[in-house]
């Protein structure tokens, strides 16, 4: 991802339809995706990537390598208005970069309850639940189990 495509990752992050399944659901500032992105790509352990077919951006995704340095967790989200099953093609894509050109080992996401799409996505790619940690994070006065993900 470059400054460029800073707007566009922007507005999809502030979709509502991207939001409701964010553990911060809040709408982002400007100014703080600014400073995000800065403090992102400045940080050695940090990927960001755009997600393109035939040139066109469908897809963000990040990697945040912990301190093994070949685990890493990963996020993503798709054009909220793109054509359906873009998230299983952004991670087939996504997850293969991850391991072949980063060289990480194990991929790993957290995913709350109520993402069923998620939820669906990450065994679809090959995740394994790892774990399940009940009423974990409260959204919106609701406590939410998270799964946990991962990938080797």
């Amino acid at each position: 991802m470059r400054y460029k495509e800073l707007e566009l990752v922007y507005k999809w992050r502030n979709d509502q339809r991207v939001r409701e399944y964010m553990f911060n659901s809040d709408e982002i500032s400007k100014v703080d995706h600014k400073v995000w992105f800065e403090n992102s790509t400045s940080d050695p352990n940090r990927y960001l990537l755009l997600v393109c077919r035939d040139d066109k951006p469908f897809g963000f995704a990040q990697f945040k390598i912990s301190a093994c340095k070949t685990v890493a967790e990963w996020g993503f989200y798709v054009d909220p208005d793109g054509r359906k099953g873009q998230g299983a093609i952004l991670g087939h894509y996504v997850l293969k970069y991850g391991f072949e050109e980063i060289g990480l080992r194990r991929i790993y996401a957290e995913v709350l309850g109520s993402n069923g799409r998620s939820l669906s996505l990450h065994t679809r790619l090959g995740f394994t639940c790892e774990g399940i940690l009940r009423k974990h994070y409260e959204k919106d006065g609701i406590h939410q189990n998270v799964s946990m993900f991962g990938l080797l």
